[in-house]
């Protein structure tokens, strides 16, 4: 869970384990070793603004969403608009349960998604 001492590693890796991401995948998706992402994660190495931007747009979030996500705001409504999907930011007053909730539907839609692939 996010908190408000979240550094951009924490911030990454929670929106990449709500994506349903392993590091192999992002890492590859980078073209750096999983060791090499790892350290992005842990906040052990900096992070250029570049290689932010490839993050972002491997998880699908704008840099400004990923750079301000906070206890207060998290993924929270995915609309399929003809194929297309909008990840949503609101505020939240009760953040674990909708955080939790917004979690299983994030996943579920990414299986539902990855289902839909299969059967082509």
């Amino acid at each position: 869970m996010i908190n408000e001492n979240a550094t951009i590693g924490d911030k990454i890796k929670f929106i990449r384990e709500l994506r349903g991401y392993k590091q192999d995948f992002i890492a590859t998706q980078l073209g750096i070793s999983q060791n090499g992402y790892g350290k992005i994660e842990r906040g052990e190495t900096d992070v250029p603004y570049s290689r932010l931007e490839q993050i972002s747009e491997v998880l699908n979030i704008s840099v400004e969403d990923l750079v301000s996500l906070n206890k207060e705001k998290a993924v929270c409504a995915i609309t399929n608009n003809n194929s297309q999907i909008t990840h949503q930011f609101i505020h939240q007053s009760t953040i674990n349960e909708k955080v939790d909730i917004s979690m299983l539907l994030e996943r579920l839609f990414l299986l539902e998604e990855r289902v839909r692939k299969l059967e082509k």
